[in-house]
């Protein structure tokens, strides 16, 4: 691209002629270096040499409009173009050569190649060129604390030159430039060497350099400037520090010292202590010598070495060598009223970082033994108080007392030389603490510090002072951590359970008070004494780990019994024994009753005679399970896979309880759903014949007949429509025990179905299932809250605590499913077909994928788009939740549309991929003589099914909705005994109750939101009585929602292994972050 632009047009871009005119000359004499234009942002970048190197960016818009900017700092402050940019301009309207023009990775390898032209490896270089340092200093502290630093250079090979220009220099080595310096000498970085000595100090005047190029020094003179650079006090530190060992010329006070290094090793200093009439006197020896070169006396000239003193011990004599400095003679006189002071302060550092001579008359009053340390601790009005002594031999000193040296005045007395290094370790505690000093005592009043002294720093201390403590102390002061103690046993008159809790110490009307302290995470608790108690240790975190776990409230720790449900004893008894809670006992009774429900098979119940050889050893144990919870008064769920026989187990235990009952009992209820009533009736009969029946069903007036007849039958079935429509009938009632049947039917608490039940008279309660949570722990409360009412509490704080919300409350660390299912563990009783069932054959999962058909594909593509649009508008107006229940019609249409657009496309005509790869799977089962269930959740599909198995000449049954119980049981039969080869099932109609071993494949036709309803639906064949492998075929449409859906169920199978036990899955309730994975939104 290039830029029309007239000389006059650049002139009026600058602000004045000047400008231009400048540029011009920039132009011509080629100053312009570099041109490239960027085609991507529409941008020429150049590079201009003037007095430095200049980058200028032009920019043009599609108005033709310019804009540009360039790094001068002239171009910050006019108005109008610099002359760098005028220079640019006049380049790109005039027209530079094309090969002027490059992109810019060629102009990047262009100045990679310039860095590396005439470079030679350090090591081929071929001559040393020397380097010497002359550092002059003007000391000025005797009259305002503070010197002055120049720094010269001279190089040279064998002759040494003045170096005019510190800068010059650098910048030569910087940009591998030569630099003229006479006739006999050019300095050229490409082939002249420092010694590694004299390139650190190179080094540092570099560094400096970079500084001042960052800082842009644009028109100011730098520091590098001329020939001697003064530095700052600081900077001339860092260049001695850096050029240790290298020898060099200083000049002091106009003195000269040749040959001058740097150490960090120690200084020889000697000093001399004597007495005089007035007190003592310190002096430096060989005071000539030893020269500071700065204020702070960290840098001492001594000899032919500079001496670096912060880098040895001796750093803590600085401020002495200052101070000598600026006393006249250099001796420093100590008053007698400072003597003191000296020795406890000044001496023992001098003593241990230099040599000192002591005159003999004073040697032999110096006494010097080792310290002893002594606190003593008291307790007064809620005040932790201490006071510190040293011993030293038979002196006593107390470190907050103004007191003289024993025997100070009296003329040859002892001079006690303290050890303050050790009495500083032992101060150091008490400052840590922030104890406040008043007089010779210290104070220490919070609770908090009092807490954290005692328990955390007094063992340290100990290592170091002897503590006493008083007996205020030891009454009332900082306790010790309580053991904690409890018992815990049966009350069989009021049938609850009795729980005793003590801490070592504290009454029990403070247990509330310590608890309410562990709650909010305190480490100590002021009892109604004063005194402290730690919450810390072992005891307190067991006796927190309890409480919570029970969730006792205040009130309940205030009684010196704490009544709790009986229901609460296995969980109680986990709980210790997870815990390893040793010192809280269980009663024998309790122990003995714990025991039988945990290992039923233990126990001493018996079977009815007439079914001691049906039951197999599983479904002998769940028999027993049941007894042990029924003789305590508890309830259950049995969960058992599908297919295990709960029904038969149950129907065992009715038949025990009435044979064993010396009195008349009430009858048993069962309630089921509609379609498995008369199937009870059916296994009843079956199993346990002497046992009367009644199926509860009809029309209201025959139900009423029915239910007149109750107290004279044993047993008593109906299901829940129907329990719910005589709700009232059945509430005056009173049952033996009650069975609930595909308990899941009340896994919504609000339904009136689960308020019917759980309004029943009757002990005790069991549910049968074996899915009892399906989509959330809310179904899992409701039918605890059936068979136990309260023993998971109510169903808001049940969520609170499960549900997924964090705590900070000691005793309800770690809430979830895992402490979930420790509580619930004891009364569900699940097994699994493969862990019990060693003869049945294996089940095989796998999956069919099929392309849409084209015309398939354009409706479900046309409508998905159309779901996700509207899908993010719902969303976005009136929020997810409020959205939900429309976004996912939307989902089932395309669901539909995978298994036949014409289950809601009207006058459609085309055909389905997935119809067409079914009946292809068809026909080679059948060829290979299997026996097939089919499953659709939409009737409509399997009408359309239906017509094909017809139109095809197939053998099959077909069961929905509205084919009624009475036939039902006789169309399984039919199958079972081999009179079809296919069986249509609508998957909420045949879900649950059938029992179909007579196949052995079982087709998926379409997935259905919550995968243990199909797990259900292949249980109909994967059950006792199977002999074949079982096949379970899920039919999937390719890259359809049909593979989200299934992806995220298997994303989602974790919650029902965690709380019930493994082998379940289901899928949560969908979120809106769920959905919007499937739709990729």
């Amino acid at each position: 691209m290039m830029i029309t632009l007239s000389h006059q047009q650049i002139g009026h871009l600058c602000p004045n002629q000047g400008v231009y005119t400048r540029g011009l000359h920039y132009y011509r004499r080629g100053a312009i270096k570099e041109l490239v234009f960027n085609e991507n942002t529409g941008c020429f970048e150049a590079l201009v040499k003037g007095t430095r190197q200049y980058i200028v960016e032009v920019y043009l818009d599609n108005g033709n409009n310019i804009t540009a900017s360039c790094n001068c700092s002239a171009f910050a402050h006019y108005d109008g173009f610099c002359k760098h940019i005028a220079a640019v301009l006049l380049a790109i309207t005039e027209g530079l050569p094309r090969e002027n023009f490059k992109t810019t990775e060629e102009i990047q390898v262009d100045r990679l190649l310039d860095r590396y032209s005439g470079y030679i490896m350090e090591g081929e270089r071929s001559t040393e060129v020397q380097l010497d340092l002359f550092v002059r200093i003007r000391s000025t502290y005797y009259y305002n604390d503070s010197s002055q630093y120049r720094v010269s250079l001279k190089i040279g090979e064998s002759r040494k030159y003045v170096v005019r220009s510190i800068d010059r220099l650098i910048r030569a080595i910087v940009q591998q430039e030569p630099l003229y310096f006479g006739k006999q000498f050019t300095f050229d970085p490409t082939r002249h060497y420092f010694s590694p000595s004299s390139r650190r100090v190179i080094d540092f005047f570099i560094r400096i350099h970079e500084i001042e190029k960052q800082a842009n020094w644009s028109g100011h003179a730098g520091i590098l400037k001329g020939r001697e650079v003064q530095l700052s006090g600081e900077l001339f530190k860092r260049l001695l520090l850096e050029s240790k060992g290298y020898p060099f010329t200083l000049e002091m006070d106009r003195q000269l010292f040749r040959g001058i290094t740097v150490t960090e090793s120690e200084l020889p200093l000697r000093f001399s202590l004597q007495e005089s009439a007035e007190g003592l006197i310190l002096k430096l020896q060989d005071d000539a010598g030893i020269k500071p070169l700065t204020k702070e006396c960290d840098l001492v000239l001594h000899g032919e070495q500079i001496f670096y003193l912060p880098a040895t011990p001796q750093k803590v004599l600085c401020p002495l060598l200052q101070a000598q400095k600026k006393i006249a003679g250099g001796d420093l006189q100590i008053k007698k009223t400072q003597k003191q002071r000296f020795f406890l302060e000044l001496y023992p550092f001098i003593e241990k970082t230099a040599a000192v001579t002591v005159s003999p008359s004073l040697q032999k009053r110096l006494y010097r033994p080792s310290p002893r340390a002594k606190v003593y601790l008291d307790y007064v009005n809620g005040e932790l108080l201490a006071q510190l002594e040293f011993i030293y031999g038979e002196i006593t000193v107390d470190p907050f007392a103004p007191a003289e040296q024993p025997g100070e005045q009296e003329p040859g007395s002892l001079i006690l030389i303290r050890d303050t290094v050790a009495e500083q370790r032992v101060m150091r505690f008490f400052e840590e603490a922030e104890f406040t000093v008043r007089g010779r005592t210290m104070h220490l009043h919070e609770d908090e510090d009092i807490w954290r002294f005692v328990y955390e720093m007094i063992p340290d201390l100990q290592q170091y002072a002897v503590v006493y403590y008083s007996e205020r102390f030891k009454q009332a002061g900082v306790r010790k951590a309580p053991r904690f103690t409890g018992r815990v046993g049966i009350d069989w008159n009021l049938d609850l359970l009795e729980l005793e809790l003590e801490l070592e110490g504290v009454g029990p009307g403070e247990l509330a008070e310590v608890w309410q302290s562990l709650r909010v995470k305190r480490k100590y608790h002021r009892l109604r004494d004063g005194s402290i108690l730690p919450l810390q240790g072992e005891d307190m975190e067991q006796f927190a780990r309890l409480v919570g776990a029970l969730e006792l409230q205040p009130s309940d720790l205030k009684q010196e019994t704490v009544p709790l449900p009986k229901f609460q004893a296995l969980h109680l008894d986990q709980l210790l024994r997870d815990y390893e809670m040793n010192t809280v006992k269980e009663s024998v009774e309790l122990v003995e009753m714990v025991h039988r429900i945990r290992h039923p098979a233990e126990t001493k119940d018996q079977l009815p005679p007439s079914l001691k050889d049906v039951l197999r050893d599983y479904q002998k144990i769940g028999f027993k399970w049941m007894k042990s919870l029924a003789r305590y008064g508890f309830g259950g769920i049995l969960a058992d896979d599908l297919g295990l026989g709960k029904t038969v187990q149950a129907i065992a235990f009715i038949l025990s309880e009435r044979e064993e009952s010396a009195a008349p009992l009430p009858p048993a209820l069962v309630v089921a759903p509609a379609s498995l009533i008369y199937n009870w009736e059916a296994e009843i009969k079956k199993f346990a014949p002497q046992l009367k029946t009644l199926v509860i069903a009809g029309t209201k007036q025959e139900r009423r007949e029915l239910l007149s007849q109750i107290n004279h039958v044993d047993v008593a079935i109906t299901s829940y429509p129907l329990l719910r429509r005589d709700s009232a009938d059945y509430a005056a009632l009173h049952f033996s025990c009650c069975f609930l049947d595909e308990a899941q039917y009340i896994k919504n608490p609000n339904s009136q179905t689960a308020q019917c039940v759980r309004k029943l008279k009757a002990a005790p309660r069991f549910a049968l299932s074996g899915t009892p949570m399906e989509n959330s722990l809310t179904e899992l409360w409701s039918i605890f809250q059936f068979i136990m009412p309260g023993y998971l509490q109510s169903q808001k704080k049940f969520m609170q605590r499960y549900g997924g919300r964090t705590t900070t409350d000691p005793g309800q660390q770690g809430d979830g499913p895992g402490t979930l299912a420790a509580k619930v563990r004891p009364f569900i009783l699940r097994r699994l077909k493969e862990e019990v069932l060693s003869e049945l054959p294996p089940k095989i999962e796998h999956r069919l994928l099929s392309e849409l058909t084209r015309e398939q594909k354009k409706l479900y593509l046309a409508y998905l788009e159309r779901l996700r649009n509207e899908t993010r508008e719902c969303i976005r107006d009136e929020g997810f939740n409020k959205s939900r229940i429309q976004i996912l019609a939307g989902l089932t249409r395309l669901r539909q549309i995978c298994c036949h657009p014409a289950l809601f496309v009207e006058n459609y005509r085309g055909e389905s991929a997935k119809l067409l790869q079914l009946q292809e799977l068809l026909r080679e089962a059948v060829d290979g003589g299997h026996r097939i269930l089919l499953f659709s959740q939409f009737t409509k599909m399997l009408q359309l099914i239906r017509a094909t198995l017809d139109r095809d000449g197939y053998r099959y049954f077909y069961l929905d909705g509205s084919v009624k119980t009475e036939d039902r049981l006789q169309m399984i039969e039919s199958f079972n005994n081999g009179n079809a080869e296919i069986f249509l099932i609508s998957l909420k109609a045949g879900g649950t109750g059938l029992n179909l071993t007579g196949a052995d494949i079982v087709i998926q036709y379409d997935l259905w939101w919550n995968p243990a309803v199909e797990e259900q639906a292949a249980g109909r064949a994967h059950r006792i009585g199977q002999k074949k492998v079982v096949q379970v075929i899920r039919l999937l449409a390719k890259d359809t929602i049909e593979e989200k859906i299934y992806e995220l169920q298997q994303k989602k199978k974790e919650l029902i292994d965690r709380v019930i036990q493994p082998g379940e899955t289901f899928l949560s309730a969908m979120s809106e972050d769920d959905l919007r994975e499937i739709l990729e939104i």
